[in-house]
């Protein structure tokens, strides 16, 4: 390993290489913990001899890593000095950065030094540099603003400059049929040409997404914990609607009787809210609380309601205004699905066999420690009550387009993709095709919890989950990073998924499998607005997890399902109101769906949002402690509804605006 140190902005960061020799390859990805293991984000360039080679900026820490070979193949490093198990029963390779063979090497705007290993490799042919979207071109370089004074980008006949510490990013309309695009980067007496090239617009990615997400609020709605609007169609033995902790195990299955009767009688309370989209957990058939066992695809469970008070719920809710997007479990079925009860009973007979992935035949009457279900057939993290669909089965690939084209014609407006890495990537391409010969502003956003580039490539989601945006709010605002640290993640985020996806990344922060934000914020209801006033001036689109307005807490599920305490709403009447203020300011400013974001001071921390129609500073202070604050422009929006212009107090978010 040969490493190079990196003053970056005054980061520790170091330029750290890595090779791989393997004259048999034809590709060669790097993929580890600092990039939450994606397969497909950094491809090693090819030298002679089978030489793959990449070098890439890292912070001060410990990393783990692998090699992916030819896009499956995952192996350690041979030449690595240390390992760590990788919990399949591998080896991670692992890497200290720095090391004893580390040399310094200083990047900052003026030096009179471009250093090249700091750019991203622009490919005409990648969503994340170049794509058109809604008939704009937009070109996004992946040049390191930090490290040259100047950049300066031609598209034909029309020069853009952006001085140092400012992102380049150019989005003109797409007129022209063939593009001649030049980029140089300047520093004090250096020039880099770094790219010239013309091409065909034929050639650039198409990427588009939902033309209404801009001004789109999502609602997450576990249905079972919602209301429980009508008592005939209880399961059986379901407990009293009672607020409180839900401990595991029995947590996991027991009832309180919520259903979709319920969700159309708080209709109203929603749209006083003034939230304008649902996403709900799974509605079809299915024996558990949570249903992502999937019994029946084609109807709502009965104890939901069942398919006429969907279509009831749907009718009205598309009538206010309000978009609904289901939840696709299309990784796995129940167990109790007449497809794998079939298979179960007939085995290689069963005309369903091939469906799933089965390993051993027949199934013994009784799992247990020394006859595993997974050891029959492949199955979700080994559970035996979820086994996997068969994607090589193109009756399998059918079946499951069948289900989203029919409640995609009911009327649905999206999908929220249940564990979407598990299904090839080939089968999203054909869904995608598929639902949008029908609706082009079908929503289809995947819970991606790393990170997202490989499924945001213009071919496959709008956006998935953005749990890497939550934890860096997290990690924030629990003082476990410091606001440099802070946007120097949002950026990288960003700046890796194209910019059409960036507008169309759900920006949550509680989930159904996560703990509620108030409680990781240690009941901080100041902070719980901290974090929401930042997920609705982050590029994406904001969402709500049901209950978050009235500050419901929660640890991991199945605590975080617990029921809404409707009885208790005037009692966080602030926190409420505040929520319904914040969903009025983020429909009122679409623009912050999208943009740049750099950070302007520490001590409050204060991030500049450059949009389409001006410029926001968005002031968070994480202190219990006053301070005052230069202005930025008008004040449009304040968590706390303060007189003191000059003053930002404790816990507090403001929002300026200037045009």
């Amino acid at each position: 390993m040969h490493f190079l140190l990196v003053a970056l902005l005054f980061l520790k960061t170091y330029i750290v290489h890595f090779e791989y020799r393997d004259p048999q390859a034809d590709s060669v990805f790097l993929a580890g913990s600092f990039n939450n293991w994606n397969s497909h984000a950094l491809r090693m360039k090819k030298d002679t001899g089978g030489l793959f080679y990449i070098d890439i900026p890292l912070d001060e820490g410990i990393y783990q890593y692998k090699f992916v070979v030819n896009g499956t193949r995952w192996v350690e490093d041979p030449t690595s000095n240390e390992y760590a198990p990788d919990g399949f029963g591998g080896r991670n390779s692992v890497i200290r950065v720095p090391c004893s063979r580390t040399k310094e090497l200083v990047v900052k705007p003026g030096d009179g030094v471009i250093n090249l290993n700091l750019l991203k490799e622009f490919n005409t042919q990648d969503a994340r540099f170049i794509n058109i979207a809604h008939d704009t071109l937009y070109i996004s370089p992946g040049i390191n603003p930090g490290d040259i004074d100047s950049a300066v980008i031609h598209v034909n006949t029309t020069r853009f400059v952006f001085p140092s510490g400012h992102i380049p990013h150019v989005s003109i309309p797409a007129r022209d049929t063939t593009i001649h695009l030049k980029i140089i980067l300047y520093d004090l007496g250096e020039k880099v040409i770094y790219f010239d090239s013309s091409f065909s617009t034929t050639s650039i990615p198409r990427f588009e997404t939902p033309s209404y997400l801009d001004t789109t609020i999502f609602y997450q709605i576990f249905p079972e914990r919602f209301y429980n609007g009508e008592k005939s169609n209880d399961p059986e033995g379901a407990k009293p609607w009672k607020y409180g902790r839900i401990f595991p195990p029995w947590g996991w299955s027991v009832f309180y009787g919520g259903d979709l009767e319920g969700v159309l009688k708080k209709l109203p309370y929603l749209k006083e809210l003034g939230i304008n989209a649902i996403y709900f957990n799974p509605i079809f058939t299915s024996p558990s609380n949570h249903k992502y066992n999937t019994v029946d695809y084609f109807h709502v469970d009965p104890h939901f309601g069942g398919d006429s008070v969907f279509y009831t719920l749907l009718n009205v809710a598309h009538s206010n205004g309000i978009k609904i997007v289901l939840d696709g479990v299309f990784n796995h079925t129940s167990d109790e699905h007449p497809f794998f009860k079939d298979v179960q009973e007939k085995g290689p007979e069963s005309p369903y066999y091939s469906y799933y992935i089965v390993k051993k035949w027949p199934f013994p009457p009784r799992f247990d420690s020394s006859n595993k279900p997974s050891d029959y057939y492949e199955c979700w993290w080994g559970f035996g009550s979820l086994p996997k669909l068969n994607y090589k089965n193109p009756e399998v690939v059918s079946y499951v387009l069948d289900i989203a084209k029919y409640w995609e014609k009911k009327g649905i407006d999206g999908f929220r993709l249940d564990v979407p890495n598990e299904v090839p990537h080939f089968f999203w391409k054909i869904f995608r095709d598929t639902v949008r010969f029908y609706n082009p502003d079908f929503y289809i956003v995947g819970e991606i919890w790393g990170n997202p580039h490989s499924w945001l490539s213009g071919n496959e989601f709008d956006g998935t989950m953005n749990y890497p945006l939550r934890g860096s709010i997290i990690s924030y605002l629990n003082n476990q990073i410091d606001a440099e640290e802070f946007v120097k993640q949002v950026k990288n985020l960003y700046e890796n998924i194209p910019y059409e996806a960036r507008r169309s990344m759900l920006n949550i922060l509680s989930t159904h499998d996560t703990r509620r934000i108030k409680t990781v914020l240690n009941g901080n209801e100041e902070k719980v607005k901290l974090a929401y006033l930042l997920t609705f001036t982050m590029p994406g689109v904001p969402c709500i997890y049901y209950g978050d307005e009235i500050g419901v807490e929660g640890e991991k599920d199945p605590d975080s399902r617990r029921v809404f305490p409707w009885d208790s709403i005037k009692t966080h009447e602030n926190l409420l109101n505040f929520f319904k203020r914040l969903i009025v300011f983020r429909k009122s400013h679409p623009e912050l769906a999208n943009g740049t974001v750099r950070l302007k001071t520490v001590s409050p921390a204060c991030l500049e949002r450059k949009t389409k129609k001006g410029t926001y500073v968005i002031c968070m202070n994480r202190d219990n402690r006053k301070y005052h604050i230069e202005r930025y422009g008008k004040i449009i929006f304040r968590t706390r509804q303060k007189d003191n212009k000059n003053i930002i107090y404790p816990y507090e978010g403001m929002v300026f605006y200037e045009n």
